[in-house]
């Protein structure tokens, strides 16, 4: 058995390593990507009977759980969150506003995107601390959406997150 390749064998045995390599190494920043929605309605609150409803849909990727929060006949919001345990439950993610983690009253009626962005572990308070614990207990079925408005201080419109296909 001879151990002398050509050049072109070994140039092809290694363009076919690095291909293997390549297809099955995770690029930084992916992974996984799974997707959640919630839909927001009244239903999930104890008081409102209002026409305002609402969608918040998040995907994983390898950055984070990218979100966006849409409302419709809506007035006066004052902030949003990510609640764990039941909608009331502590604060997990501000979602508006998520710049600052803080109230952000939108005046007037308001249809639309009103918050979105990328969820870190930066991000996530209380009594979790990661993304990933944040994921678990969405898939326990533990979070929930709560938007807030200057009519309904505890929240006009909720919904559980759950998975999506």
């Amino acid at each position: 058995m001879s151990l002398r390749h050509t050049r072109r064998e070994v140039l092809i045995a290694t363009s076919t390593l690095a291909t293997v390599i390549a297809l099955t190494t995770p690029v930084a920043g992916s992974g996984p990507r799974r997707n959640f929605t919630a839909t927001l309605s009244t239903d999930a609150q104890p008081e409102p009977d209002t026409n305002a409803r609402g969608q918040a849909t998040f995907q994983l990727t390898g950055d984070g759980l990218s979100f966006r929060l849409i409302v419709a006949n809506i007035e006066d919001v004052t902030m949003a969150h990510i609640h764990l345990d039941h909608i009331l439950g502590p604060i997990t993610v501000w979602l508006h506003d998520f710049e600052t983690g803080g109230p952000a009253p939108l005046d007037g009626r308001v249809n639309g995107v009103i918050a979105s962005g990328t969820i870190t572990d930066n991000d996530v308070n209380g009594s979790i601390d990661t993304v990933s614990e944040l994921v678990d207990e969405i898939d326990t079925e533990n979070a929930l959406v709560n938007v807030h408005t200057e009519a309904f201080p505890a929240g006009e419109i909720g919904g559980r997150i759950e998975s999506r296909p």
